[in-house]
């Protein structure tokens, strides 16, 4: 995953496809954005959920969750700031 060029995005395998929290999912994927499929979810909270693809540039992921349907992307990485989880997946509406 180290030094991949901006836009890339990276599909995971079928076969690798599978059920992970999101403590699982930022330590499998650290520093990257991800899109979920068959998400678990409290309304507000992503809780874990199936990683379809990962990126380091978000706007790469768009047209795999474009798509899609029910998906989630969210930042494996630190937060900047006071920034929200929230404010993060609204940040960018073509996403």
């Amino acid at each position: 995953m180290a030094n991949e060029p901006l836009g890339h995005v990276t599909l995971v395998p079928p076969e690798e496809r599978v059920r992970l929290t999101t403590s699982e999912i930022k330590q499998r994927y650290p520093d990257r954005w991800v899109v979920l499929v068959d998400v678990d979810d409290c309304k507000t909270q992503i809780l874990g959920g199936v990683v379809y693809a990962h990126s380091p540039d978000r706007r790469a992921l768009s047209p795999t969750v474009k798509s899609l349907r029910d998906t989630a992307v969210f930042w494996t990485g630190p937060l900047l700031g006071s920034l929200t989880l929230w404010q993060l997946e609204h940040v960018d509406s073509a996403v």
